[in-house]
Parts: C-alpha cells; structure tokens; sequence
C-alpha cells in the first residue's frame, strides 16, 4: 500500500488507477490517513525544493496540483467528519489544522469573517495572526490545554480581522484521531458573537 500512495501523492498514477484507489481509500480510513500523509510530505517537499530556487520544471507545478487536491477534499473530510453538508459547511467559518497546529484549509466562511485567504494561512499558526491585546491569555491556555489532551473545547475569544478590527467569536475545537488515538487534525468550527 505505501508503493500505491507514494504513486497517488506524486501524481505518478494513471487517472482511474487513482480513482480506483480513492475509492478503496474512503472506505479505509488508514489508507486514507497514509495518502493524506504523502500528499502532505510531496507538498513540503515542493514548498522546500521551489524555495531553494529549485523551482523549475515539475516542482512548482506539482506543488500548485498537490495544493488544489488539498482544497478539493477538504471539504469532504470535514462534512463526514462533522456530519454536515457540503453547502452547510461552506456556511461555516470552518479551520482545519495539522497536529502541530498550522492550517490546512480553511473554509470561504472563515476567509470572509477574518479577511485571510487560505494562501495566507496555509501552513501557519492562526493564534499570532488573529489574537491581539483584547484577547484573554486564559481562554486562551484553557484552549492548548485541552487541545495537548486531545480533547473537544469550546472558548469565547476577542480575534482581530486582517484589517486590524476586533471580532467577537465562539471557537469548538475537535481533534480527529486515527484508530491508534494519535491525532490525525483538528476542526474549529466557528461562530460570530454579537
């Protein structure tokens, strides 16, 4: 099986070959996680080669492919994750984080409550960008505690928009665990308060 990821992530794999093991994939959520995975290191691997100034040929336009199948699946994770629609999710201000806790995606909604696009966010920690002055350090800690005990939390957090306004909102954070109870990432699902 790592041959046949290794394959899909490089995009070295004939077109129904690589829906034939997406196919197999969703029902298997360990392959799943180990393509996920591949994807993620080719994606590094792009980022690092392209800003080494080996940028030329294949590298950018694997690493601009790797990044829409990121964005093209995303929201299907997160719909069977939290049991949403594909458009009630697009509603929602919607985060998905690594383990380290930089971003993966996130959804239009969110972009349009705090004016960051996903290219901005991708692969960042969201707390430097969105917390300020007004923003409760306890709440905050409340929250890397419970997120280091993989455990769901809800915080209310004062965030600031890219323009440098503050925004009241409500955060849930659930961790997503492989069979092994190692996490796989984590969804913030967030709301506006008034």
């Amino acid at each position: 099986m790592y041959e046949l990821a290794s394959l899909y992530a490089a995009g070295a794999m004939e077109t129904e070959a690589s829906a034939e093991l997406e196919k197999i994939a969703n029902s298997q959520p360990e392959l799943l996680h180990l393509m996920g995975n591949m994807q993620e290191i080719a994606a590094r691997l792009a980022v690092a080669l392209s800003d080494q100034g080996f940028g030329t040929g294949v590298v950018p336009v694997r690493k601009k492919a790797i990044f829409s199948e990121i964005e093209t699946r995303m929201p299907s994770v997160v719909t069977r994750t939290l049991g949403l629609s594909v458009e009630d999710a697009a509603k929602e201000p919607i985060v998905v984080t690594r383990s380290d806790n930089t971003v993966q995606w996130v959804s239009a909604a969110f972009s349009e409550m705090c004016g960051h696009a996903l290219e901005d966010l991708r692969g960042r920690k969201l707390a430097p960008i969105l917390q300020g002055k007004e923003t409760d350090p306890k709440a905050v800690d409340a929250m890397r505690q419970a997120i280091r005990r993989l455990e769901p939390v809800t915080q209310d957090l004062v965030n600031y928009h890219k323009d440098g306004s503050s925004y009241r909102v409500s955060v849930h954070i659930e961790p997503v665990l492989d069979a092994g109870g190692k996490p796989l990432c984590f969804i913030a699902r967030e709301k506006l308060l008034s």
